[in-house]
């Protein structure tokens, strides 16, 4: 359904620019006007959307507070997913060395169980999970240690700007 309003939003906008008296390289430069204006109208909607939520819904929330302040939008979405993820996650068990903590975290309904190792030093993580190995976005596993361990803030070594 999404995509044919898409398409049909899409196909009106670029009707509005055709002309039988264009050549090639005119009927391609509306193209690109067209394929801007919507772009640029996406990039507002997105703005506009992020800075409303944050109104509403981030105040009491330091680590997506400070995600918003320091990740690009794109990244910023993507971190707030996993981030209410990790709201549903569970520590089922903790093994407490010198200097690392592991950690077996699982969705409290079920799933993959992953590990995730905490370095007390450096306060550092590695997830069995890879995602931001991947991704380059901190997963849920690792944000629920980050909650357990009373971390608020990003350190800088996660923050990619993307």
């Amino acid at each position: 359904m999404q995509s044919t309003q898409l398409s049909e939003s899409l196909n009106t906008a670029i009707k509005n620019h055709l002309k039988l008296d264009h050549d090639l390289v005119q009927f391609f430069r509306h193209i690109n006007h067209v394929v801007d204006e919507k772009r640029h109208n996406e990039l507002t909607a997105e703005y506009e959307m992020r800075q409303k939520f944050l109104m509403v819904e981030l105040r009491q929330i330091p680590m997506l507070v400070h995600a918003s302040e320091t990740h690009s939008p794109t990244i910023f979405i993507a971190f707030q997913n996993e981030y209410g993820e990790s709201t549903a996650m569970a520590i089922l068990r903790q093994q407490d060395a010198e200097m690392f903590v592991e950690f077996a975290v699982m969705r409290y309904d079920r799933g993959p169980e992953r590990t995730v190792i905490f370095n007390r030093n450096d306060l550092s993580v590695c997830c069995s999970c890879k995602k931001y190995e991947n991704k380059r976005i901190l997963c849920r596993y690792v944000l629920k240690v980050f909650d357990t361990k009373g971390i608020k803030t990003i350190s800088p070594e996660y923050v990619k700007r993307q």
